[in-house]
């Protein structure tokens, strides 16, 4: 018994030395060595059991800045698609299919840019999401040919509440 009370008396001289008394070291005093042995210690543990080398979190992708010809309230073109622009209903690739503007179709860009799947996207007036590769600033004066009215004619927004109702 005396050797308990002897036992959890050292354990606890040793306890309140450590803690009150011992001093503290700052992050700068345990300097990268402490630094290292974390990541190390991740990596471990993330790699269950394998030591694993770079980065524990991945690198957050950066967006470049826009410095495009383009802007919310410009008149643009369709140009250079080789058939027909397919308009999204949201930016980037996967977004799914609204229409298909053949070249030559004026736009007016009333949202953007958005930047996804390493180009620029540009909402357009009563369309969808069009990439930006694919539009060219319109020529003032020229009438908005035809099939655009067409397009924008088609266009009811009471469709869309039809298109995702359920079947019965």
């Amino acid at each position: 018994m005396k050797t308990l009370i002897v036992a959890v008396a050292v354990g606890i001289a040793a306890f309140l030395w450590l803690r009150l008394l011992a001093p503290t070291p700052s992050w700068e005093e345990m300097g990268d060595g402490m630094v290292q042995t974390l990541n190390h210690a991740s990596r471990f543990v993330i790699g269950k059991g394998e030591t694993k080398v770079g980065p524990i979190v991945p690198a957050i992708p950066t967006v470049p800045a826009y410095e495009g010809p383009f802007q919310p309230g410009q008149e643009v073109e369709v140009t250079n698609t080789g058939g027909c622009l397919t308009v999204r209903i949201y930016p980037g690739f996967d977004g799914p299919s609204w229409t298909c503007l053949p070249d030559g179709t004026r736009l007016k860009i009333v949202l953007g840019p958005l930047y996804s799947d390493g180009i620029w996207w540009w909402a357009a007036e009563r369309q969808g999401w069009v990439a930006q590769p694919y539009l060219s600033p319109a020529v003032a004066g020229q009438e908005e040919p035809l099939i655009a009215q067409g397009v924008a004619a088609r266009y009811r927004p009471q469709d869309d509440r039809k298109s995702f109702a359920r079947e019965p």
